[in-house]
């Protein structure tokens, strides 16, 4: 939670997603930079503003009919953003907080991991119109704001059984899993276009192993383990374990899910070959118990706590600030970014 809220604000991922080709809208550096806004004595700039409104537009992928207005419709959103880091930057100057050289060193190597190689870690970097300092710099900053956030959540407790239980009775039932199926198979592959000979041949050998199994010469695993084309659970007797409808293709779930417990389906055909199915249990979908929901719950509330402290943190740093907009929503509309 804490990391999310800080890469909200200060969108340090961008340079792990956003396509390498597009552009940026900040005016050149040869061009003077607007103030629009001051943090105390912190000046927030018209290219600081334009770079963040690319930032909040790559993060939420807007579509290209919406890029074409995003420098007027997301500036209050940039500013605000610029406004909050200009805050939290502030704080960790008077209270002495720096960013571990380690954390940073970890997550810059973690961003150049992310590439291929490092030519093409530093083709993006070059696209970006970015030097690696640069980079190696918003990421100190962005480790900078995560500390000051951290510390100010430190020590704040976790969610007690009481609300824990209390939110399982008032919106358990928010927390569900679908009806499931545990089954096994055998699996013999055929392409979809192999010859009907071929896979007259390949079903009848299906069709007497089932025989095979029903009047109990072979074992169901045994057979898995002899004659199934499944490599990845063929040696563990076909086992699929539980799954829910979605996970298989449809002829297969089908028939899985129609399988009484403790049966053996019909030889069937997907487009992966012949299968035959061994169901082994199902498990009715509803509401989770309480002892699979409470990890969960107890996350929720968590998130909610610290998301809550966080909001309160900067308020109290707005309080003490001076803040200034010397840029009006309708004055920078009007100066005719693209």
């Amino acid at each position: 939670m804490i990391r999310s809220f800080v890469f909200i604000l200060c969108l340090l991922p961008l340079f792990r997603s956003l396509p390498a080709a597009q552009a940026p809208t900040a005016p050149p550096e040869s061009q003077p930079d607007r103030i629009i806004a001051r943090v105390d004595n912190e000046p927030i700039t018209e290219r600081q503003v334009l770079t963040m409104i690319d930032q909040i537009a790559a993060s939420q992928q807007l579509p290209p009919e919406q890029q074409l207005n995003k420098t007027t419709r997301l500036f209050s959103q940039a500013v605000e953003r610029l406004i909050i880091l200009a805050l939290l930057r502030k704080e960790a100057g008077e209270k002495g907080i720096t960013a571990d050289k380690e954390r940073v060193e970890k997550e810059f190597q973690e961003i150049i991991g992310r590439y291929p190689s490092r030519e093409a870690f530093e083709k993006a970097l070059a696209q970006h119109g970015m030097k690696e300092e640069q980079l190696r710099s918003e990421v100190e900053q962005n480790t900078l704001f995560q500390t000051t956030i951290e510390l100010r959540l430190a020590g704040l407790p976790e969610p007690a059984e009481e609300q824990i239980q209390k939110f399982y009775e008032e919106q358990g039932q928010a927390f569900t899993e679908p009806p499931m199926v545990h089954a096994a198979h055998i699996l013999l592959r055929a392409e979809e276009n192999a010859a009907a000979e071929k896979k007259a041949e390949l079903r009848q050998k299906l069709d007497d192993v089932r025989v095979k199994i029903e009047s109990g010469e072979l074992g169901f695993e045994a057979a898995a383990a002899d004659y199934s084309e499944d490599p990845s659970n063929a040696k563990k007797g076909g086992d699929l374990g539980f799954f829910p409808r979605g996970r298989m293709v449809q002829p297969f779930e089908d028939t899985a899910f129609a399988t009484e417990a403790g049966k053996l389906s019909q030889v069937i055909e997907t487009r992966f070959g012949f299968h035959l199915i061994r169901v082994l249990e199902h498990k009715p979908g509803g509401k989770l118990p309480y002892e699979k929901a409470r990890d969960m719950i107890r996350g929720i509330l968590r998130n909610q706590a610290q998301q809550g402290e966080i909001q309160k943190f900067i308020a109290e740093l707005r309080a003490k600030a001076k803040i200034e907009q010397l840029v009006s929503e309708e004055e920078w509309a009007k100066l005719g970014h693209p």
